[in-house]
């Protein structure tokens, strides 16, 4: 409960940035092979100052049940087990997953689902990037997403 506590992002429900930190140090702890990505709601300051910052909040937090909706990821805070998929609110519009396991062919086909999703229902787009793609998290993961946290 107390992590679950310290590691839940209080606008969203979603993991936040210290949760995907510890949970990359364990997937390198554990040689797991990951996908990582990266979700950001394009133009998301634009739609603050058009809509005001409450509807910008409105509008991460149904970011955020779409994701858990259609990806199933988890969003509390625990061991990462191979075929598991957690999802974090990292700062401001920025998204990341994590997921653990070798089914990337439907994971990226659900994300491609999920993407069309959100631009249909909310009005806007969403730019997805790769940041670990079917490797194993290196010992030094902050070196190399460093730039992102």
């Amino acid at each position: 409960m107390r992590n679950n506590f310290f590691f839940s992002d209080p606008l969203t429900k979603l993991l936040n940035r210290d949760a995907l930190i510890a949970l990359l140090r364990k997937c390198a702890d554990y040689q797991h092979t990951v996908l990582c990505g990266k979700f950001d709601i394009k133009d998301f300051r634009n739609y603050n100052k058009l809509f005001g910052t409450l509807k910008g909040d409105d509008l991460l937090k149904k970011s955020a049940v779409l994701m858990q909706k259609n990806l199933k990821g988890i969003t509390n805070f625990k061991e990462p087990l191979n075929n598991n998929l957690f999802l974090f609110r990292l700062h401001a519009d920025i998204f990341i997953f994590l997921y653990i396991g070798n089914k990337l062919d439907y994971i990226e086909f659900k994300i491609s689902k999920l993407l069309n999703i959100i631009q249909k229902d909310l009005g806007v787009s969403i730019e997805y990037n790769h940041i670990l793609k079917n490797e194993k998290v290196p010992r030094n993961i902050e070196k190399k997403i460093g730039h992102m946290l």
